[in-house]
This record gives structure tokens, sequence and C-alpha cells, in this order.
């Protein structure tokens, strides 16, 4: 009852300021609580003010939303480099030059917490909050990724040796430098195993599939690709380290997703690009890559195999189309778009940007062909398959088809679902029974490496052909 006395932890952020505040009474003041703690004392009525930050820690891309915690919604979102990719962009030699430095690991991680806390402030400020009425922050992101997050935190060391797998980890956004309300936690949501990040387990979160009916795929598809299979109540995941060329990484002229990307390609007649944001085209990101592939497989521009098809064996094609197959200075290639002047080039897809995309499908769909077969099933056996990642917004799924990463039999059945780690994070701002069942899940993956199966390689040469 209201005469009943309340026990309360006191966290030390409202140490410091309860003797302000019993000095000066008059305006009265709001009681910030977190899980039973008093983290903060507010001058005034601020309960209108009650707001959060997710974060999707992403191997080359910083990635946050704004969410208003009165109605549950993202307010703004806004995305940029991680500015540890300019340091290295591999992450396994990322990871190495940290754990074998420990000015690197201090450089790396003071790169990627300035970056958070400017974007947090940059939000703040376009939606008129001050920050100190962010309270809570979750982070979502690969394993190694958190890893390097979490080994710099001054006081979070002592607790957390490690990255714990199937546990999150709680702190301080005073820990970790961040403006934020004085008392204000920050979640790393759990990961599943060293190669299975909390990334995927903010993805089963977000498109509920461990509560489906049906036996459905989960591909998160980035520079490390994860496969979750979903079936009869059993989720089995793997993840694999060779799909660089999915973000166009290693392309002639590939680039991240932001404006001046090519995103998406049709051949009909003559070439129709489409590029991000109001700019002439700078590049290509890997979801325009995956359409250029199919249209020139679908054209027949190149054979299974990826190569050029030789101009006696070309079909019947516009001039148009026909002499965009150029010779370049790395060889062959074909040209997406001629050099307007001023700051514009041309840019163009090589023999080798094409190798690398075929690698990279194989390699992923050697992992599911695995992961099926672990359970004894088909391919056409799932009834539902879930895209995010790199490509969770839009691309054609008949391009998957084309380039032979599913079966031309469920191009029906593809569903693009966004952000997944970023959502994920988000319902887990929601509702502490959400955070709670991300750890039972994380607990109840049970994961393996394609990479140590002794039919991996065999599958992945199988799996070569467009």
């Amino acid at each position: 009852s209201a005469d009943e006395p309340v026990s309360l932890e006191l966290a030390k952020s409202a140490q410091q300021q309860i003797a302000t505040f019993l000095e000066n009474t008059a305006a009265g003041c709001t009681a910030v609580l977190i899980d039973g703690e008093l983290t903060a004392l507010e001058e005034g009525d601020t309960t209108s003010a009650l707001f959060a930050a997710a974060v999707d820690l992403g191997i080359n891309t910083l990635v946050m939303s704004l969410i208003d915690l009165s109605t549950g919604k993202s307010i703004a979102v806004v995305s940029d480099t991680n500015p540890q990719h300019y340091i290295e962009p591999d992450l396994e030699k990322r990871i190495n030059l940290g754990n074998n430095d420990s000015l690197h690991l201090e450089m790396l991680s003071e790169e990627v917490l300035l970056r958070i806390d400017v974007l947090l402030r940059e939000l703040c400020q376009a939606k008129g909050i001050a920050p100190r009425h962010i309270y809570e922050i979750t982070l979502s992101g690969t394993t190694g990724m958190l890893h390097l997050f979490l080994k710099c935190l001054t006081g979070v060391l002592e607790q957390h040796a490690d990255v714990e797998e199937g546990k999150r980890i709680s702190f301080t956004a005073q820990d970790a430098s961040i403006k934020a309300s004085p008392g204000a936690r920050m979640y790393a949501l759990p990961v599943i195993s060293s190669y299975v990040g909390a990334d995927i387990t903010a993805g089963i979160i977000a498109t509920q599939m461990h509560r489906s009916q049906e036996t459905a795929l989960f591909l998160d598809i980035g520079s490390t690709c994860k496969a979750v299979l979903y079936h009869q109540g059993k989720l089995l995941a793997a993840g694999i380290a060779n799909g660089a060329a999915f973000e166009g990484i290693g392309i002639r002229f590939g680039m991240r997703p932001e404006a001046g990307a090519i995103e998406s390609v049709t051949i009909n007649g003559d070439i129709h690009v489409e590029v991000l944001g109001e700019s002439l085209p700078r590049g290509i990101c890997g979801s325009g890559l995956i359409e250029l592939t199919a249209e020139l497989i679908k054209g027949g521009l190149i054979n299974s195999d990826g190569d050029f098809t030789e101009g006696s064996l070309l079909p019947k094609l516009s001039r148009q189309v026909v002499e965009r197959l150029i010779i370049a200075d790395e060889g062959k290639a074909f040209l997406l778009y001629r050099d307007q002047g001023e700051f514009a080039s041309d840019i163009y897809v090589t023999q080798d940007d094409l190798y690398a995309l075929r690698q990279a499908k194989a390699h992923l769909a050697a992992a599911i062909k695995l992961l099926l077969q672990k359970e004894g099933i088909s391919f056409c056996s799932v009834k539902k398959i879930l895209v995010g990642g790199a490509f969770g917004y839009h691309i054609n799924p008949e391009s998957f088809i084309h380039i032979g990463l599913i079966p031309q039999e469920l191009s029906g059945q593809v569903f693009f679902v966004g952000n997944t780690s970023k959502a994920g994070a988000h319902l887990a701002l929601l509702d502490r029974e959400i955070l709670a069942e991300a750890e039972r899940i994380a607990q109840r993956v049970e994961c393996f490496e394609p990479h140590q199966d002794p039919h991996f390689e065999s599958a992945v040469q199988e799996s070569l052909h467009f």
C-alpha cells in the first residue's frame, strides 16, 4: 500500500544527487528506477521523457535506433560506417590486432565508443531530447564485435573476463563513457557461440521463428554469414566467414549501401540501375552485385561458372548491352555506368568480382546444405526462408535462385525481414521477459562449424555453379 515503506537499492549516480534535492525540493523531482534500483533524481516532472537506444554493432556498419519507451516505437534511426573498419576491415585480423596489442585494443574500442556516443547525441539533437533522458541502451552484434567492445570497459573487465555464451552482460553507460542518464543501463545481448553471435539471438527474437509451426530457415547475409534452421522444435545454427563479397568488400567498385551505391540492376534492352540517395553512382553494394549477376545469367552474358561469354557465343542482344562487355585494366568486365565527367568515373564489374561472389555464395549454400542434412530433410521441406542482414530490406528473390543459393521451388517462400539485429535489440528494451527469453534462446541453439565438417569442402565445390 501507499503507507508501506518501499525498499530500494541506491546507485552511486543517485547518491550524489540526493543531498542537492533534499536542500531544494520546492519544484519536486522525478525518481528514476531501473530494476528496483534508484539510479537518478531529476528536477520536476520528467515522466514524459522516457527514451532508450538499440544498437546494431556491425562489423562494417553501426546502426542506432532511438526508442520512445512510452510508446515502444522507434522515432529515429541513424547508421554510419564502423570506424574500426578503417583500421582493419577484416574481422579476424581486427580481433587478432586487439588481442595481441593492448594499444590497438584501446584504439579499436575507443573509436567505436566515441562513434556510438556521437550517434546518440545526433539522434537526441535531431529529436530535441536531452541525452540525460536516455535510460537504457541495448547492444547486438557478432561475438567478435562484442568481444572487442567489452574488453575495453574499465570496471566491466573485472566482472566479465570474456563474452560468456548464453548470458547477457549488463553495465552502465558511465562505464562506457557514453553520455546518457547518470545511471543508464547498457545490455549486451547474449551470444550463442564463438562464431554465432548476439545478432543471431536478436534475429530469432525479432522473427519469432522459434515459435513457428513450420520448418523455417533464417539467413543473416553479410561479411560473416549465418544460417539458422528451425525444425520440429529444434534450432540449429551455422556460421561462415567467407561472405565479404556480399557486402561489396574485395569488389573492384564495391561499397557499403550508402548514397551513391548501385543497389539494383535490371537488363531489358539496355541496363537500368537504381542508386541509393540523390547521388551519382560511386560504386555497387552487395544487393546490386547479386542482381547484376542474376541479370547476366538470365541474359546469357555469363555462364554457370561466372565466366563472361565469348563474343561468338553471345545470344542475340541489343547493341547497348553488348557494348558494355569491355576490356578493363583488370581484364574482361561489364560496364555499369559510363563516366559523365566532373567527379564521376566508369563503374564496372570484373571477372574476379563475379568469382568472389560465386565463392561467397558457394560457402553459404554449402553451410545450408549441411544444416539440412543434419536434420535429415531436403531444402523443399523448408516452408519459410527469412532473409536479414545486408539484404534484409529489398532484393528480388529470383536473384537468389539465379545465383544458385535457393531452389526454384521456394521462390514464393522468401521473406525479407530487415535489420533483425537492431530489431531484436529494440524488442529487448520493451520487456524484461524478452531479455530473459534471449538467454534461453542462446542456450537452446545447437551450433556446428561447417569448416570442421569433413564434407564441407566437397559441398562448397558442388555449390560453386550459378
